[in-house]
């Protein structure tokens, strides 16, 4: 039997999916795109030591930071791992596009080669919005129709596809790459905003409690460059300022506090929109 739970960061996804797996008997697999990879455990809220103990976890801190890894690389371990559990799975996390792509299934979308790529963002950066907007228009009027010009990064995507494979995006979206997974039971944690926020400056005070400073002042000692994926984790910019002496101890909370909360209401819109049919605990969680 395979449950998704899902919802925004601090809902409580982790410990409902202890819980559950504790009774049951269970395995957990991790659906959070930076839990994927190995370090910063506390700043990304990975399992704890005495967790593992009690629960096995899979997909957790084993890709390299400074190589970035994207859904496709998840899903084909995901299917890789699923036929040798012979337990419960409770597969826990808040990337929206990581639980799309599971149920939903991912095209088959073929990598579009760098001179195109280049190509499309050369044109999107000289010409005016509105023209390059047309020009993408002309191109492929199907994938263009709703999106608003300002919506650079989509319209570039459009284009550079197009540009590679002489093909529209969309004549591709018939074709799996990875089919959907069948789920048995599906948990979205949507608690009351009041809640969350709440909960989620208990995690931040938690996380500092813990080390975290420390740990991402390791971490910077040990890969000085700048070219990992966790300088989009929430938190790992302001505690580099902290540790700089260039942002207060309070200031660093209140910024790290507000950006989750921002997180996680795209989390719960995204969740919302996408997907109707979810059992919904509700505010309970």
């Amino acid at each position: 039997m395979i449950t998704l739970i899902i919802g925004p960061t601090a809902s409580g996804k982790s410990k409902l999916a202890m819980d559950m797996a504790i009774k049951e008997g269970g395995v957990i697999i991790n659906a959070d795109s930076m839990q994927m990879y190995e370090g910063l455990p506390i700043l990304t809220a990975k399992p704890t030591e005495q967790d593992i103990k009690n629960v096995p976890h899979l997909l957790y801190g084993i890709w390299d930071p400074k190589k970035q890894q994207n859904v496709t690389d998840w899903l084909k371990i995901i299917y890789e791992t699923l036929p040798n559990i012979n337990k419960p799975i409770y597969i826990v996390g808040g990337t929206g596009f990581y639980i799309k792509a599971l149920i939903q299934g991912l095209s088959a979308v073929p990598a579009v080669d760098p001179s195109s790529r280049q190509q499309a963002r050369t044109m999107a950066h000289h010409l005016s919005t509105q023209d390059f907007y047309d020009y993408v228009y002309q191109q492929d009027p199907f994938g263009a129709k709703d999106l608003h010009p300002f919506d650079q990064k989509r319209l570039i995507r459009l284009l550079e596809v197009i540009m590679s494979t002489g093909k529209p995006l969309h004549t591709f979206f018939d074709k799996l790459l990875y089919p959907p997974l069948a789920v048995d039971r599906t948990i979205f944690l949507n608690p009351k905003r009041i809640n969350l926020h709440h909960h989620i400056l208990n995690r931040i005070h938690g996380m500092c409690d813990n080390g975290v400073m420390e740990e991402v002042g390791d971490f910077l000692k040990n890969t000085p460059h700048l070219d990992h994926v966790f300088q989009g984790v929430i938190g790992f910019k302001e505690i580099s300022l902290f540790l700089k002496k260039e942002l207060s101890f309070e200031k660093t909370i209140d910024i790290m506090a507000q950006k989750t909360r921002q997180y996680s209401k795209r989390q719960v819109t995204f969740f919302s929109n996408q997907f109707q049919s979810f059992e919904n605990f509700g505010e309970n969680f």
